[in-house]
């Protein structure tokens, strides 16, 4: 009978709480320690860039997973407030892809939280897909999932003049 007791009266250990998580461009930590972020995005476009030619050419598909990038990467940042928490506690992100398989992106990465208003701050560069689709990355502390953050990946067509062909606005 003792041990249910002491079962029940078992203190749950604080959780720290997400403040935001999201995909940038690029952000900018000044000496103050104040972070700016620059375009935040959940959407991405790759653009295939195709020759004009005055005589009509066969277009070959092209393989989804051999277009080029679009930047090559996107951060993540992801930041976290301390509240109750107090002590050490471990990230991972994952990645989704559309076809469903999931992925580790990162190591578990240790956070130290101070308790109250203190933060952890998490910043990320991944390569960005090339694969058309809906991807989604979670965010993971202690192995309970926090959060999911969506990246969609869209392909256009454009010739060289800039003109986006009609294939490419098919489903938008």
């Amino acid at each position: 009978m003792a041990k249910l007791h002491m079962l029940h009266t078992k203190k749950k250990r604080a959780k720290p709480f997400l403040a935001s998580a999201f995909f940038c461009e690029r952000l900018v930590e000044e000496k103050d320690g104040v972070i700016s972020v620059m375009r935040i995005v959940d959407t991405l476009t790759i653009t295939q860039f195709l020759l004009a030619t005055p005589t009509p050419v066969p277009v070959i598909p092209v393989d989804q997973q051999s277009m080029p990038p679009i930047g090559s990467q996107i951060l993540i940042f992801v930041s976290f407030k301390s509240g109750d928490a107090k002590g050490k506690y471990f990230c991972q992100l994952f990645v989704v892809t559309p076809d469903g398989k999931r992925d580790p992106i990162t190591e578990k990465s240790p956070m130290i939280f101070l308790g109250k208003e203190h933060g952890v701050n998490m910043r990320v560069n991944v390569p960005v897909p090339t694969q058309e689709g809906l991807y989604w990355f979670e965010v993971m502390v202690d192995g309970s999932l926090v959060t999911k953050m969506p990246l969609r990946i869209r392909h256009t067509k454009t010739t060289e003049k800039g003109a986006a062909s009609p294939v490419a606005k098919k489903g938008q």
